[in-house]
């Protein structure tokens, strides 16, 4: 195995260990968010003076709990797309050309070659690389292990994953929000402040036909519940309402007040009930006394459990828009920092698991990532809307980014909602349009 790994692949095991920003070898710290290492000179006079540092995790990297989470921090081995044939996962390392190769390229342009198996070499090159380096190596940093990990880069081939299916127009002027509700209905909000939640009936290949209206309510999210009740909060409103039974006209409910909090987003699964909290008054800048929280109810709308703060007592997010939780029962969620700005958090156990910021291929100073909605798929992949750049960014559970297609390539702009339905297939709604558009996905 020492064989295996050059000396310059060491010495970028052993470049972790100096400063990030300066190359100072006086390693103290490092932030969690932008995932770099600084010494104590970087951490105030670079560091600080970013905008939303105030939400920044940073942490001593001699800290036991440093070491405990960044060992918990390892690369999604299991969707790694081939480079050769994109619709394909890489299943082997290829020794012999120090590739991570797909089922395809073993029978032909690696036909012969000696493989090994992907988990073990990964392993065994990261130990190794602990064992003569650091034990605080985070893993999702060591993209040099194989060839073709740096390959878990910005692919723009939309068309080769996105396949438009069907179009459903809603009739609304502005699109909001929409969630499936079963195989065969499909509820949708209207933007803003506009005072109207619809539901529509789905016939598959055909067009949608009005449900049910409920009027004259700002809503601003909602779900279904495990119990089949339609979740919803609303505009300057302290209280998480449940309509069960709606086709017969039976009054709304409130299940939870949380006063003097105003309720935002709201996701259901499995008999819990997750909703987002906020202060009274403007959502930003925040303050020392903002109130921003994550609050988990059962089904009958008891708290379990309130989620603000790490260890460190350091606020873990700003303004949560969304939410939704993956395949590993991590709540994942759109945390706003700024009114054209935001990142995905993944929280674990009331513990930060890792942050997203979006992709530098096309997120920058000039095109901030604005994530809007969160969807996650049966491989256990996270789909994020970036509504302001046209995109779809896709994460691993390790919140990795696999892969980012720009939505307009197939003529969708501002994505802003998304949902999946039972055959697998993604829901997008538009900002400036009354469509759903109904997409299947290939390698998400």
């Amino acid at each position: 195995m020492a064989d295996a790994l050059t000396n310059s692949v060491i010495r970028k095991a052993q470049v972790i260990q100096t400063c990030q920003l300066c190359k100072s070898p006086s390693l103290k710290w490092k932030c969690l968010d932008c995932e770099i290492f600084m010494c104590d000179k970087c951490k105030v006079n670079v560091h600080a003076i970013v905008k939303t540092v105030i939400s920044h995790t940073i942490l001593d990297i001699n800290d036991a709990k440093f070491s405990g989470s960044s060992n918990q921090l390892t690369v999604d081995l299991g969707h790694i797309p081939c480079k050769e044939h994109g619709k394909q996962f890489c299943c082997v390392h290829c020794v012999t050309c120090e590739k991570l190769v797909c089922p395809k390229c073993l029978t032909s342009s690696h036909k012969g070659h000696d493989v090994a198996d992907m988990e073990t070499t990964y392993d065994e090159r990261l130990q190794y690389l602990r064992n003569h380096g650091s034990v605080n190596i985070n893993p999702r940093a060591m993209t040099f292990l194989f060839g073709s990990l740096q390959e878990l880069k910005l692919s723009c081939q939309s068309k080769d994953v996105l396949k438009l299916v069907s179009t459903f127009d809603t009739e609304c002027p502005f699109f909001n929000r929409h969630i499936m509700h079963g195989e065969a209905s499909i509820w949708v909000s209207l933007s803003g402040f506009k005072k109207h939640l619809r539901l529509y009936e789905i016939e598959i290949d055909s067009t949608l036909s009005l449900k049910y209206e409920y009027k004259n309510k700002a809503v601003y999210d909602f779900a279904m519940s495990s119990a089949g009740s339609l979740l919803f909060t609303r505009y300057a409103d302290t209280r998480l309402f449940s309509l069960k039974d709606i086709n017969v006209g039976n009054e709304m409910k409130v299940l939870y007040d949380f006063e003097p909090l105003q309720p935002r987003a709201v996701y259901a699964k499995d008999g819990c009930i997750i909703v987002s909290t906020k202060d009274n008054g403007f959502s930003f800048p925040l303050y020392n006394h903002s109130k921003r929280q994550v609050v988990v109810l059962d089904n009958n709308g008891k708290e379990r459990l309130q989620i603000e703060t790490d260890s460190q007592n350091k606020r873990m997010f700003s303004l949560v828009y969304r939410i939704a939780v993956n395949s590993e029962n991590d709540i994942i969620v759109v945390d706003g920092l700024s009114v054209s700005t935001g990142r995905i958090v993944c929280l674990r156990n009331e513990t930060l698991k890792w942050t997203y910021d979006g992709n530098p291929k096309i997120n920058n100073e000039q095109n901030f990532f604005n994530p809007l909605d969160i969807a996650t798929t049966s491989a256990g992949n996270i789909i994020v809307a970036d509504e302001k750049n046209n995109a779809l960014h896709v994460l691993s559970n390790a919140g990795v980014v696999l892969m980012c297609c720009k939505t307009n390539d197939i003529n969708i702009t501002f994505p802003i909602s998304l949902d999946i339905d039972s055959k697998g297939r993604l829901l997008v709604g538009c900002r400036r349009d009354s469509k759903i558009y109904v997409l299947e996905l290939t390698g998400c």
